[in-house]
């Protein structure tokens, strides 16, 4: 039995000597292969061999702590954090750690145009090299074009926008200072269910051009979902880390809603090379 017979049989996936075919089988089994992980971060990375990610998913969340009003707004927030100063200064960003329990760490950074953001079952994915965009935020500064009436017997005073935002779900939605309802309310925001226009219901104001005004100091964001579309985007690989155990963990303040991760491992990561290779004349010893 030589070297070359046995990756000959690795190479050909048999060989007429058995116990050829044995050691190819073995060393096959030791050697790289990868693996998929998912779940909300933080995950495990088991015998990760380091390199890159061979891919990656990040999905998109939105969260709202509370109740938003016309006059005490509620923020909404989405994956990735506003960078406010330097080269990547307006840009979203996404840190991904992959880090050991013996305090090695890398962190690979990606940069968006636009937060990572998620209503219903409709959710953005991002992509080492795409983002699939299905929620799309708008905000609403008083330069838009608003009529108004009056409805419900003339009890509650409506503005419309008329504009198709191309909603993918009328009924879904979340805004900083309305509450998202199909519905009438004294205070109250959605998109009509014919996609022609945006409603907003407000009783404290009387007039378009005090609505315009009052919307010009306080901006109005509503997030909808819509159908997808892919935005490209500069191709980002995650660092990983050599380790028996690693932590791949996303340092954004609202936590992706899942990650999936195939990464590369090596069965025999815990071995030495000189383990291996003793490993291998065990095996061909006591097959002789």
């Amino acid at each position: 039995m030589t070297l070359y017979e046995i990756y000959k049989a690795q190479l050909l996936g048999y060989s007429a000597d058995t116990h050829t075919q044995i050691v190819a089988d073995w060393l096959k089994n030791s050697a790289d292969g990868t693996i998929e992980v998912f779940g909300t971060p933080p995950l495990t990375l088991t015998n990760c061999k380091g390199g890159k990610l061979v891919s990656y998913t990040i999905t998109g969340n939105t969260v709202q702590d509370g109740e938003p009003s016309p006059d005490v707004p509620v923020e909404v927030q989405s994956v990735g954090d506003l960078v406010t100063e330097g080269e990547h200064k307006g840009k979203y960003a996404v840190p991904v750690t992959v880090a050991s329990n013996s305090s090695n760490s890398v962190t690979s950074i990606i940069y968006l145009d636009e937060p990572l953001r998620k209503i219903g079952n409709y959710q953005d994915e991002l992509y080492p090299d795409k983002v699939i965009r299905r929620c799309k935020s708008v905000i609403l500064d008083g330069t838009e074009e608003w009529t108004t009436s009056v409805v419900s017997g003339g009890t509650l005073r409506r503005f419309i926008w008329a504009k198709s935002l191309n909603s993918k779900d009328y009924k879904l939605g979340i805004c900083n200072r309305f509450k998202y309802a199909y519905r009438n309310a004294n205070h109250g925001i959605y998109i009509n269910s014919i996609n022609t226009g945006l409603y907003i219901f407000n009783n404290d104001i009387s007039t378009v051009d005090e609505f315009k005004a009052w919307l010009a100091s306080n901006n109005v964001e509503v997030i909808y979902p819509i159908e997808s579309a892919t935005e490209t985007i500069s191709r980002t690989n995650i660092k990983t880390i050599k380790s028996a155990s690693a932590t791949l963990s996303v340092d954004t303040t609202v936590q992706p809603s899942n990650v999936s991760v195939t990464y590369t491992t090596s069965k025999s990561y815990a071995q030495s090379e000189q383990q291996l290779t003793s490993q291998l004349f065990d095996v061909m010893e006591e097959i002789e």
